[in-house]
């Protein structure tokens, strides 16, 4: 693009960012007012009743849920079902009760 071209001025100084031009090796000028050097960006967190310390004092191991005993076997359920001679969906639901 033309540096010396009449609109060249005008069209860096627009706030469209897919017009403005970059010279080479150097980024695009900012379109944008951006905030103030102090700003920060998010929502700030809120701190935690407990602390890692805390955490980490108190550590509790994860256990596995017992499997209850009276759970149905369906792999025995279908094995059964066909020496039944249960075969649609139909039978095998009955049979199951």
């Amino acid at each position: 693009f033309d540096q010396n071209h009449a609109f060249y001025d005008r069209i860096q100084r627009s706030n469209n960012a897919l017009l403005v031009k970059d010279d080479v090796g150097k980024p695009k000028q900012c379109t944008r007012n951006l905030p103030s050097s102090e700003h920060a960006y998010g929502v700030k967190p809120v701190p935690d009743a407990e602390g890692a310390g805390a955490l980490l004092s108190s550590w509790s191991v994860h256990s596995a849920p017992r499997t209850r005993p009276n759970e149905r076997d369906f792999r025995k359920l279908n094995i059964m079902s066909v020496g039944k001679s249960c075969i649609t969906p139909k039978q095998v639901n009955e049979f199951r009760r």
